[in-house]
């Protein structure tokens, strides 16, 4: 009975492996990276320039306030995809629908799509797409 219940032990040891096994050690083979999925978190951020300090830097040299913004606004949540080659692309102002969107929100988009370049994020050292939501607030003159 101990022999069969050792085999069986071992069977569903050898079963759990996704690879070979030798003895009873596993080898678990690693999934490749899916270079056309936008990752979310990654081992390596993307990152502009130094940092945040830098990002709105470049906000606020670019952003021209809208004279015709019927209302005071200097807040947005911009997300955007820094692409494999570290290129902004499909920014929008998050949890808005495109209709509702203000002078503001339509002036902060033109800036963060014209942001130069990006380091892109990496993912076990494969450079990925990786999804940003950066929440940005102007102080106005």
């Amino acid at each position: 009975m101990k022999t069969l219940l050792s085999i069986f032990i071992i069977l569903i040891i050898l079963a759990s492996c996704k690879t070979k096994a030798v003895g009873i050690t596993c080898t678990e083979k690693k999934t490749p990276i899916d270079t056309s999925e936008v990752y979310y978190v990654t081992e390596i951020m993307a990152k502009y320039k130094d940092g945040m300090f830098d990002i709105m830097r470049f906000v606020q040299a670019n952003f021209i306030y809208p004279k015709s913004q019927e209302t005071l606004q200097t807040k947005a949540t911009v997300k955007f995809v820094v692409n494999r080659q570290g290129y902004v692309r499909d920014a929008i102002i998050n949890n808005k629908a495109k209709d509702q969107y203000t002078l503001f929100d339509k002036e902060m988009l033109r800036v963060i799509n014209t942001m130069p370049q990006w380091t892109p994020a990496k993912q076990e050292g494969v450079i990925v797409k990786q999804q940003i939501i950066l929440p940005i607030q102007l102080e106005i003159k």
